[in-house]
């Protein structure tokens, strides 16, 4: 039940896909770094940091954005379950938490980066702030544990302000297919609700994780039923 949330953002990437979702957004991201591309060569900096800005640019349109957008749409349709999900994956699998290689193809943004996308769009969506906050504080203490630390160059390859726009242009586009945002689903207990019980999963698993095993196979047995499995 911990990582069936993952199952929304691989549902992100079909309404991407269906809907043409990002092709507009691209070229915010044109304006936004030859913006950047400006500054820096006012401000006189080294020809390395146009070359930088370029190569982040081309990454951002190729894969990073989609990626986002992915990260995005599964926060605003499943909660606070996602963002929880998203830092087990990482803990899992990452092994560069802030993409730290610029001169790399690195097919996904940094897992930093995309992180804070999910708590910028459980906030959008009307997500408590405490369980926001609870989100990012076990974020920090994942990256503490790991040693690593932001590269030098890190936010010119991933700007707050630039995710923060594609995090408002995605909840708009959202609402505009009509989505219903997590926190306006129903959440009646006498009614079945899947994404309801991720989040509810998740809750039980921080509260008390010694007898999360034998609840969640409780309610494996109401999902089987459900769905006419048995």
């Amino acid at each position: 039940l911990l990582g069936l949330s993952d199952l929304y953002h691989e549902m992100g990437h079909i309404i991407i896909f269906r809907n043409n979702l990002v092709d507009v957004f691209k070229v915010t991201i044109d304006r936004f770094f030859e913006l950047e591309i400006k500054k820096v060569q006012k401000e006189g900096k080294p020809k390395g940091y146009r070359e930088l800005l370029k190569h982040t640019a081309s990454m951002w349109k190729q894969t990073w954005v989609l990626e986002f957008a992915a990260d995005l749409i599964a926060a605003y349709l499943s909660g606070p379950a996602f963002g929880w999900a998203n830092i087990r994956l990482c803990i899992n699998i990452s092994n560069d938490l802030f993409a730290s290689s610029p001169g790399m193809y690195h097919e996904h943004p940094a897992d930093d980066a995309r992180n804070e996308a999910i708590c910028g769009m459980l906030a959008l969506v009307g997500v408590e702030k405490s369980a926001v906050d609870g989100i990012r504080d076990m974020w920090n203490k994942f990256i503490a544990l790991s040693g690593d630390s932001k590269p030098q160059d890190y936010e010119l390859r991933f700007p707050p302000q630039l995710i923060a726009e594609l995090c408002r242009f995605i909840y708009d586009q959202c609402r505009k297919l009509n989505l219903i945002p997590y926190s306006q689903q129903k959440s009646d207990s006498n009614d079945f609700n899947f994404t309801h019980l991720l989040n509810i999963a998740w809750s039980e698993f921080n509260n008390s994780p010694m007898t999360f095993p034998d609840w969640e196979l409780k309610q494996i047995e109401v999902i089987k039923k459900h769905f006419k499995l048995l």
